[in-house]
């Protein structure tokens, strides 16, 4: 099963990415952070969807957030863009 995981570098994705793996599952990490599979900015919907129509993936996995809670009450707004 192809597997694209959001926020694969967060706390849960270290969790749960070496899980998926060991059960034999194809992988792959989109993300903002360089060296991932796919490297685009998550809050831009088309440039997501088109990443997503070129990976093919069965699955989604949404880890992505927004967790500097200090970041998150000096900018209300990025945060619930980055949250919501």
């Amino acid at each position: 099963m192809r597997i694209v995981v959001l926020g694969a570098k967060g706390r849960l994705g270290g969790y749960l990415l070496p899980h998926l793996l060991l059960c034999g599952h194809e992988v792959l990490c989109l993300s903002r952070t360089e060296g991932d599979d796919w490297c685009v900015d998550l809050m831009d919907f088309d440039e997501v969807c088109t990443a997503l129509d070129k990976m093919a993936p069965d699955v989604i996995v949404n880890l992505a957030a927004q967790t500097n809670i200090d970041e998150c009450e000096i900018s209300p707004h990025s945060a619930y863009l980055a949250n919501v």
